[in-house]
């Protein structure tokens, strides 16, 4: 069948906009965090443990996010795919 919708790649496994999504996410988290954190230093001079545990929760995601960048481009997506369903042969 030349129209088979199983053989397709899903739009989300597609390079550009996994990237597009992730980074965008990513550069949101950052900003959101870097006013809190400036507030928190610059205006009320209060730091507390929360803002150690924001920055430690802000590292970590972004290595995650690296990882998953990194292993959609080494075909991670397409390994799990061809991995649950040996049937499915996906195009290169």
């Amino acid at each position: 069948m030349p129209n088979d919708p199983y053989r397709e790649v899903p739009i989300l496994n597609q390079r550009g906009p996994l990237l597009g999504l992730i980074i965008t996410l990513i550069v949101s988290a950052w900003i959101c965090s870097l006013l809190r954190l400036y507030t928190r230093l610059h205006v009320q001079r209060a730091p507390g443990w929360d803002d150690f545990f924001v920055i430690l929760a802000l590292l970590l995601t972004t290595l995650g996010s690296v990882v998953l960048c990194a292993s959609e481009f080494l075909l991670f997506f397409r390994s799990i795919i061809c991995a649950a369903s040996p049937s499915i042969s996906l195009p290169p």
